[in-house]
This record gives structure tokens, C-alpha cells and sequence, in this order.
């Protein structure tokens, strides 16, 4: 048997058979001191609202470099027409709908696509592009104007140029959907529309709706050889005074070429009508894929990111429901304590991942400021498991593996005085051979030590048992 080398990670629930003593739990995450990278500082930028920021690490030509596109408003007359003191908490949504009439909505209201560049994604610039006008002037870093919830990313499976770059996105309204595509990221093809993902079927048609008001990201799904879109989908529903109401739900479809697509698919939900998702951006990582679902609460007004993960993008489980991945400010008027919405994608380091990510100071539909933030993770450190009861000794198993007796590979958090062990078993439970480490450590190679290095059931398939004593283990690899 030829054994193809893989990381495993523990927050996939296929991996594990059996444990004891311990919970999966998420990582913890570092916002930076930095916070904010950057601020609603240009005249185009009246209100960053939900930001839906794409986020690029780019070596083309050899020269490393940050690359952001995030949508604002760049028209909001309620924000730039109210004076700071008419702001009321609560009235802005009364505000909004007084300009609308007024000016008509079409002219008081629209978001544009902005770009920003850093060398080290800490600080950032906004670059005058001379390529969209506002205000009679193409002194801006406006990318397009007139469209909703962009989502982008660079396309490494591709050979044509003029197709590395891919844009989705809906019209100023999110009633169509369209794609562009790029060589550059800032000169975009004519958009073409996508009719079918405007569609459902017809066995949910009377249910569900879509709309595309939300931030629409796309990817190149490898394990399964499509591009998927991830959009929003309004659940019909009636709240408890029988009045009719939408639930937002995501929404998928998938295509072979970015072109042709099919009809979208209700996929994922909140576990109440309170708690809807508003947006999920998603990539993949190690051969499952992860969702940063943003959690609307309208009780409160406010949006939680937390974590989710899908072994095909179809079938999506949230990890800790409830527990936010990136946690909001515990102080009334900070950066992040009303609304945090995660950006696509993360930017995955060989020390640590970064979560950039837009937060606002106020609740969702009022008054609020917003501001471009970042987080990190260790390695690997979405999600890891660890012990319930730190006295006692904490044991995960696994499903049977593919292994050859090659040195495994550890990622895990390790106090004082804790370890992670592993023992190799056969299929009738044998111990095979063991090993232990005792630090921190990501992706550290373990020497595993076997009682028959000319055993029979190597290149075959075994077991890893981990035992854990003051440890988060995040995943294994061979």
C-alpha cells in the first residue's frame, strides 16, 4: 500500500472514534495591538458597514505583498447628511428611510469596491488608482462602483492569465449576480451575468428565496473539482404573531467552468430564527473546509463569528455553536463590540494564521463606525481538543489510518508538566509501539517507538490513541 502523507485534523469528526475525559474546543485567538489597520478616513468611505473585506497574500513576480478589496458604502447620505449630535441611538434606520425619499434610494445609498495594499499586513495603504470617478475626481482607490457583497480570489488552477483573478458579485439591489475576472485584480472583464444562481428549485421555490445582499465568496473546491459559491438564501417563515418575516440561510451552487452555474441550494441555517447567518466566507484547509459563519443576532442587533467545517462544502457542521471564534469586545462603543464579520480568506503563515476582519463600534442597523482588524491563530489552531477534568488523563482515538511507521507529526499546546502520548494499535486493540513529546510544538516530528519494527501491520492500517495531560491537541500527521 502506498501511503500518501496527510495531516488530520482533530476538529474533523471523521477522525476521531472514541475519546475520553476531553472537548473539543476552539482555539484562541491574539487581536492585534495594531487594531485598527485601517479606519473610514476617505470622503468615499462614509460607512464601512459590514466591510466584506478579501484578503490576498500575493507572490506574483516574486514580490510578497498584501492585497485587500472591501466594499463600504461609498455613498451613505444618512451617515454624511446627519450631524454627530441628531445621532440617536436606535434612529438610524428611521434616518435612512427619510433619505431614501428624499434623495431616492438609488442616489443616497451605494457600494463600491476598494483596494488596499501592505507589505507586511500590518500597515496598509490606499492607493490612488485613477481608474473609477467620484466626486468628478479619480484621485481614489475605488476598484468598481454600483454592486454588493464582492467576494474574490486569485485562481492557481488555471493557466489563463486574464482569468487568475475572479470577482462574484450582486447589483447595487443583490437581486442578480454576476462574475468578472482580472490578470491584475484591478482591471475587470464586463461583468456577465449568472441567471441560474438567482434560481431555486422547484421543491423549495415557495419557501425559499434568494437574494445576494450578503458578502457572496467563491472558491476553487479541489476535492471536488468545482468552483462553489457561497450566497444567501431568505428562509419564509412567520414570527409569533403570525406576521410574515425572512430567515437568513446560506446558500450554495457550484460550476465547472465560473460561468455556467447551477441553481442555489439552501445548505446551512442558525439554530434559531433569532440567530441567522448572515455571511460564511469558506476556504480549504488540509482537505475539509471551514466557514466563518457570522452570526446575527436580532434580539441584540449585534454579529458573532464563529467556526464551522464541511468534509464537501455541501454538509456543514458548527464547532462550539455558540462560541465565537473571534470574540467581540466586552466594552459598549469599542472597535468590535457590536458586529465582527470575518474576511475571506485567512492567510495562513508558517507561524500563525491571521483572521483580518471588520468590527464596528455600534449594533448592526443603527449608527456605528467601522474599522479593518486583524486576529491570529497558532498553526492548526481553529479548534483542538482538550481535557474536561485536568486531574485525570484525557484519551482520544481514532479511526483506522493508513500508516508505513513513518515519525508523525504533532501540533498541540503543552503546559507545564503536560504531555501528549501516543500508542499505535492494531486492529484487536495491540499495542504496537508508543511515543510521548512534552512542549508546545507544530508539526513536530515524533519518533514513534515500535516493539516490532518488522511488524506485519505496518503499511497497513492502525489506530493512534493520544493521551493528553494539560495539552490541546490540534492535529496529527504522517
Amino acid at each position: 500500500m502506498d501511503i500518501i502523507p496527510k495531516k488530520y485534523l482533530l476538529l474533523d469528526s471523521r477522525v476521531t472514534k472514541h475519546s475520553e475525559n476531553c472537548i473539543l474546543t476552539l482555539g484562541k485567538v491574539n487581536k492585534s495591538i495594531n487594531n485598527p489597520l485601517f479606519t473610514e478616513d476617505k470622503l468615499w468611505e462614509p460607512r464601512f458597514d459590514n466591510l466584506y473585506a478579501n484578503i490576498i497574500f500575493d507572490t506574483t513576480n516574486n514580490q510578497a505583498r498584501y492585497r485587500c478589496w472591501y466594499s463600504p458604502f461609498i455613498i451613505d447620505y444618512a451617515t454624511s447628511k446627519t450631524k454627530n449630535k441628531k445621532k440617536k441611538p436606535g434612529s438610524y434606520i428611521k434616518r435612512l428611510h427619510e433619505i431614501n425619499v428624499k434623495y431616492g434610494s438609488k442616489k443616497s445609498r451605494e457600494m463600491g469596491i476598494c483596494y488596499a495594499i501592505s507589505k507586511d499586513g500590518i500597515i496598509w495603504e490606499k492607493p490612488s488608482l485613477n481608474t473609477i470617478e467620484f466626486n468628478d475626481s479619480k484621485e481614489n482607490n475605488i476598484v468598481l462602483r454600483n454592486n454588493h457583497g464582492a467576494g474574490l480570489f486569485k485562481d492557481d488552477f488555471i493557466e489563463e492569465p486574464n482569468e487568475r483573478y475572479k470577482l462574484i458579485l450582486a447589483n447595487d439591489n443583490g437581486r442578480s449576480m454576476f462574475i468578472c475576472t482580472s490578470n491584475d485584480g484591478l482591471k475587470w472583464s464586463k461583468p456577465q451575468a449568472c441567471p441560474n444562481i438567482e434560481k431555486v428549485s422547484e421543491e423549495v421555490k415557495n419557501l425559499i428565496k434568494w437574494n445576494g445582499d450578503t458578502h457572496n465568496n467563491a472558491i476553487w473546491a479541489p476535492t471536488i473539482e468545482k468552483y462553489v459559491l457561497i450566497t444567501r438564501m431568505w428562509k419564509l417563515s412567520k414570527d409569533n404573531n403570525g406576521k410574515k418575516i425572512g430567515i437568513r440561510i446560506v446558500g450554495r451552487s457550484e460550476s465547472l467552468d465560473y460561468k455556467t452555474w447551477t441553481l442555489t441550494e439552501p445548505i446551512f441555517e442558525g439554530n434559531e430564527d433569532h440567530l441567522q447567518i448572515y455571511s460564511m466566507p469558506i476556504f480549504e484547509y488540509y482537505g475539509i473546509y471551514l466557514g466563518l459563519p457570522a452570526i446575527f443576532d436580532t434580539k441584540t442587533d449585534t454579529v458573532q463569528t464563529e467556526l464551522a467545517w464541511s468534509p464537501d462544502t455541501i454538509k456543514w457542521y458548527r464547532i462550539c455553536p455558540g462560541t465565537t471564534l473571534i470574540p467581540n469586545s466586552e466594552i459598549k462603543g469599542d472597535i468590535d463590540w457590536g458586529c465582527i464579520y470575518a474576511a475571506k480568506s485567512p492567510i495562513i503563515l508558517d507561524n500563525e494564521i491571521r483572521l483580518y476582519y471588520s468590527g464596528s463600534d455600534g449594533p448592526h442597523t443603527d449608527w456605528r463606525k467601522g474599522y479593518f482588524c486583524l486576529a491570529t491563530l497558532r498553526p492548526d489552531g481553529f479548534a483542538g481538543y482538550k481535557s474536561v477534568d485536568n486531574t485525570l488523563e484525557s484519551n482520544i482515538t481514532t479511526v483506522p489510518i493508513p500508516w508505513d511507521g513513518s515519525d508523525l507529526g504533532l501540533s498541540a499546546d503543552i503546559d507545564d508538566g503536560g504531555y501528549v502520548k501516543v500508542t499505535v494499535l492494531n486492529d484487536n486493540n495491540n499495542i504496537l509501539g508508543n511515543g510521548v513529546i512534552e512542549k508546545t510544538c507544530v508539526d513536530e516530528k515524533l519518533k514513534i517507538t515500535m516493539k516490532n519494527p518488522n511488524s506485519t501491520s505496518l503499511n497497513s492500517e492502525i489506530k493512534f490513541k493520544f493521551h493528553l495531560r494539560n495539552a490541546i491537541l490540534y492535529s496529527f500527521s504522517i
